[in-house]
Parts: C-alpha cells; sequence; structure tokens
C-alpha cells in the first residue's frame, strides 16, 4: 500500500504554478502597427518616428570685423600710429626752434629781431608759447606725418614752412613782452598810463 502523505523529500509546488505546462516564457516585443486591410490608409493609425537629431557645431561663428583681439589690436595699432606722428611733430617743432634761434644770433645787433629778442624780458618762454601754438596748429596734416616725411623733398619744405611760421608767431610775442615791461616800469616810476578810450560801451560815451 502507498501512503498518502508525501514524504518530506517531495517538491511541493507553490499554488497558481502548474507544473505541466513547462513551456518557457516568450518575452513580449513591441510589434510594429500596421494599417488593417480592412481600414482605408487615411484612417490607419499612424506610426511615429522619432527625430533624426541634427549635428550642430558648438563652436560659435568668429566674426573677424567684430572680434575682440582684432578690435584690440586695432586700437592698439591707431594709438601706436597717432603716438609715432605726434613725436615727429615735436621733434620737427624743436628742430625748427633750434634753427629760428641760432638765425636771430646770427643777425647783426641793430636788426630788428636781432633787438627784439635781446630786449624781451623772457625771450625764450616766447619762443616756447610759439612752438606750443604751432604744435596746436600745424600747417601740416598730422595723421600720416611719420610716413611723409620719409620723403626728403616733402621734408625739406615743410621745415622751411615751419621754420617761417614759428619766426612769424614769435615776433609778435616779443613785441608783446617789450610793451607790458615798458608798461609795468612807467607804473613803477609813478609817471601816468594814458589808456585809450575804445568808446564802444555807454560809460565811456557818456
Amino acid at each position: 500500500m502507498y501512503s498518502c502523505v508525501p514524504s518530506e523529500s517531495t517538491d511541493i509546488p507553490p499554488p497558481g504554478i502548474s507544473t505541466i505546462d513547462s513551456t518557457p516564457l516568450i518575452p513580449m516585443c513591441a510589434l510594429p502597427m500596421l494599417p488593417s486591410p480592412l481600414l482605408p490608409a487615411s484612417l490607419a493609425p499612424e506610426t511615429s518616428q522619432p527625430d533624426t537629431p541634427s549635428i550642430r557645431s558648438c563652436t560659435p561663428p568668429v566674426n573677424s570685423s567684430s572680434s575682440p583681439d582684432n578690435s584690440s589690436y586695432r586700437v592698439r595699432l591707431t594709438s601706436d600710429m597717432r603716438r609715432k606722428n605726434r613725436t615727429a611733430l615735436q621733434r620737427l617743432i624743436e628742430k625748427v626752434a633750434q634753427d629760428v634761434k641760432h638765425e636771430i644770433d646770427r643777425l647783426e645787433s641793430n636788426h630788428p629781431t636781432h633787438r627784439l629778442w635781446h630786449h624781451a624780458p623772457r625771450p625764450r618762454k616766447a619762443l616756447k608759447d610759439a612752438m606750443e601754438q604751432l604744435a596746436q596748429y600745424p600747417p601740416c596734416s598730422v595723421s600720416t606725418l611719420a610716413t611723409d616725411i620719409q620723403d626728403e623733398q616733402f621734408y625739406i619744405d615743410l621745415v622751411s614752412l615751419m621754420h617761417n611760421v614759428l619766426r612769424n608767431l614769435l615776433l609778435p610775442k616779443l613785441r608783446s613782452q617789450i610793451r607790458r615791461s615798458q608798461s609795468t616800469a612807467k607804473r613803477m616810476s609813478g609817471a601816468p598810463v594814458i589808456n585809450n578810450i575804445m568808446r564802444t560801451i555807454p560809460e565811456e560815451k557818456a
């Protein structure tokens, strides 16, 4: 006789799992949705296609005209050219001033220009003021001066022109110094100083 009680070595499957069907499970996969032949194509479900990713460059486009490096280079270049031109102008003025001074020294003692220079109380200040005025209003273009003076004939003509301009600026300043010194001497001596009445305002006309 056989006992109906199972022995301890008998494997009892868990409830709910059948031991008869031992066919392995087939994993479910996503099948494409095809249009049904019984439905018109317009009513068939549309299959969504993933967007094709586009390749974009991570490097921003370089514009040579607006690049910060190019802009700073142009600023430095312009500054250097401006400094070179101003330096060339200053050297020309100093050379012309020395020529004017040597020319005055070579004049005879009775020459009007020689007398103005030696009678003025501060002739070197007058010359310095004339040089500053010439630097402020030069008779040439300063933006291209450093390049223009490379031409020999241009350099000679410019030096001659600046020589005449500086001398013409200097002479009135020497005369003005002499007039002021004479007026000061008259005041110190107690002599009356007669001012010319211009009669250009109502108080002077009365």
